[in-house]
């Protein structure tokens, strides 16, 4: 999973005329400590986002209007979330977060499905359940999905040295 998500990250930071803000939201997705701060869960979805993120770049060349227009209503949602005060549910706003995702998967690469329905107005609905105040989610809505902690194999006693190359990661991990 994690040879496939940097081969895909690698692709996108070479990319020849990216469209723009691809590489800020790539950079929002994949942080240097992605391993440590994105829930396990979620890793697991980061090969269709990427995916989505390569079919938006492949799509902007042939047509930039239409881009431009999708990545508006992601960023309108995208400012709205940042802005909100500090005080809000951080379970229910790292859930945005992924629901956020998903809207992008949905708008510039729907053939790869999403985990799960996204719409404007569920993510406004969500907004409003998260600003203080806001109305309180639905009673038929699911809880989000709480983080579980990641569980860590015991370590040989001897420390093997350093990779040079992605392909020795299967020494890491035998089958």
């Amino acid at each position: 999973l994690l040879r496939e998500i940097l081969t895909l990250r690698q692709e996108l930071l070479v990319w020849p005329e990216p469209p723009p803000g691809l590489a800020r939201d790539l950079a929002a997705l994949l942080p240097a400590d992605f391993l440590r701060v994105t829930p396990y869960a979620q890793l697991a979805h980061f090969p269709r986002y990427l995916k989505a993120m390569r079919l938006r770049a492949e799509r902007a060349r042939k047509n930039p209007a239409k881009d431009a227009e999708r990545a508006a209503q992601v960023a309108a949602h995208e400012r709205a979330w940042r802005a909100l005060p500090p005080g809000a549910d951080p379970a229910a706003s790292e859930a945005f977060r992924w629901l956020l995702e998903e809207f992008r998967v949905s708008l510039f690469a729907q053939e790869l499905g999403t985990a799960e329905p996204v719409s404007t107005v569920k993510l406004e609905r969500a907004l409003a359940a998260l600003r203080p105040g806001g109305a309180a989610p639905a009673a038929s809505a699911p809880p989000p999905a709480a983080a579980r902690p990641i569980v860590a194999a015991p370590l040989p006693g001897k420390k093997a040295a350093p990779l040079k190359h992605l392909g020795a990661l299967d020494k890491l991990f035998p089958r």
